[in-house]
């Protein structure tokens, strides 16, 4: 499920509000980054962390951590992922990073 930092970020990015979107993500980052050093397995934290890190833009480390998720995860999470993904898409239909962590994210092995 999208939370409200990336709800908020959502808006803010189509309202081109875009200094205080990266400003409530930097806050999400900070957090989610934390509680994933201290649980990497947390894989809803995970996921969570990659999609912030996507909507600001850092690609690689999002892509990082979809990649790690996609292999651990249990599918449940995974698929709550691929909708959270399915969202952001609806907002920014023409984010090619997200469509590509979506595809990722469905080649996954069953879990």
């Amino acid at each position: 499920m999208i939370g409200i930092y990336t709800t908020v970020f959502l808006v803010y990015k189509i309202l081109n509000q875009s200094d205080k979107a990266q400003e409530d993500f930097t806050t999400a980052i900070k957090l989610a980054s934390d509680k994933y050093q201290k649980n990497p397995q947390d894989y809803q934290n995970t996921l969570n962390l990659a999609v912030y890190l996507l909507a600001s833009g850092d690609i690689e480390k999002a892509e990082n951590l979809y990649r790690e998720a996609a292999k651990a995860a249990p599918q449940t999470i995974i698929n709550e992922a691929k909708r959270d993904l399915d969202e952001f898409l609806k907002a920014f239909p023409n984010s090619k990073a997200a469509e590509s962590m979506r595809q990722l994210l469905t080649g996954n092995k069953t879990k």
